[in-house]
């Protein structure tokens, strides 16, 4: 063989190679089951891109969600949707993943995010998930939430309130800084342990590692301005506002207990009222009607009162009361329980 023969043998034959490579690649199992006509800028390059560098990746419905066990956590967000509902399940092949996390950076900087929806199987919210989300104008914490990460909600401009729920053990340094209409934070629960997280960096999605997330408690004394970036030493207007009777809070001019209002059967039967306000010392309370018809054998309802047997101060329906410790029908728990007064 000539040596121009060889050249051309050997040139053909790595052409060959390169073309045999590409199709397995194309027929591997690391890539997504179905590939059509693929274009390189577009969402089917992206997905077979993310799942040929992360085999444990998933992306439907321009959610991804990795899976660590028998549960899933939700990485990102592709589309372009300004209002979402991130969901409580996810299936790959015949097996369903609850969603119990959202990881780090998954909504970080969508400007354009003004609702999102978290169902209340959430446990865990990473690390600046939501941090940039400037337009975002409220957000639902799931009730079964039980971490926030560092900066998980930083610079959100737009929140004006937000509810802690009482089953958040951990908040991170700075989750909520530089929200700059944040007015108050009200705290459901016992009083949370100021946290800051290692994370391990996914180089490709920047997304952190389920199991890598390492809680550790930070050694200087509680500062809520860690959390809320000196909101409490720089502004008046922000308050802190926890539920009276739970642990751990220490009242002081921005952070303020605030109580609840409920209802009582004692024995009898019928619908109550419920209440959903929260007040603060000195508010003024508007003592509500039954929702439905009272009733005890031979006896009949006329007002409320703070005692089963009715031997406090009998309060009217539909009467305003101011909420003062003093009074005999007020006390600093974090409810104040009224009964029906049922007499013959």
């Amino acid at each position: 063989m000539k040596g121009s023969d060889r050249i051309t043998f050997i040139r053909r034959a790595f052409c060959l190679a390169v073309v045999s490579l590409w199709l397995g690649l194309l027929t591997s199992p690391l890539c997504l089951a179905e590939v059509r006509s693929v274009n390189p800028s577009g969402s089917d390059f992206k997905k077979i891109q993310a799942k040929i560098q992360r085999p444990d990746l998933y992306i439907r419905n321009n959610f991804q969600w990795e899976i660590t066990g028998k549960e899933a956590v939700i990485t990102g967000y592709t589309g372009e949707s300004t209002e979402l509902d991130i969901p409580a399940s996810v299936t790959e092949g015949s097996i369903a993943y609850p969603v119990t996390a959202i990881g780090s950076k998954a909504f970080a900087d969508r400007t354009d995010l003004m609702r999102v929806g978290i169902p209340d199987d959430i446990r865990v919210i990473g690390s600046y998930a939501f941090a940039g989300c400037s337009g975002l104008l409220e957000v639902a914490l799931p009730r079964r939430l039980e971490q926030i990460g560092s900066y998980a909600f930083a610079d959100c401009q737009q929140l004006e309130t937000v509810d802690i729920p009482a089953g958040v053990r951990t908040i991170g340094i700075y989750a909520f800084a530089y929200c700059e209409r944040l007015r108050e934070a009200w705290f459901l629960g016992a009083m949370p342990e100021i946290t800051r997280e290692r994370v391990n960096w996914n180089p490709v999605l920047h997304a952190m590692t389920p199991a890598s997330l390492i809680i550790d408690r930070l050694g200087d004394p509680v500062d809520w301005a860690a959390v809320f970036k000196n909101k409490l030493t720089e502004s008046d207007l922000f308050r802190i506002y926890f539920a009276a009777g739970s642990t751990g809070w220490i009242p002081s001019k921005n952070i303020r207990p605030f109580y609840r209002v409920t209802y009582d059967l004692n024995g009898g039967t019928g619908i109550l009222p419920e209440d959903a306000g929260r007040y603060q010392e000195g508010s003024q309370v508007q003592v509500l009607e039954p929702a439905g018809l009272l009733e005890k054998p031979e006896q009949q309802f006329s007002g409320w009162n703070t005692r089963p047997d009715a031997a406090a101060q009998t309060i009217p329906q539909a009467v305003p009361y101011l909420w003062l410790r003093n009074q005999p029908y007020c006390t600093p728990d974090g409810f104040r329980r009224f009964l029906p007064r049922l007499s013959a």
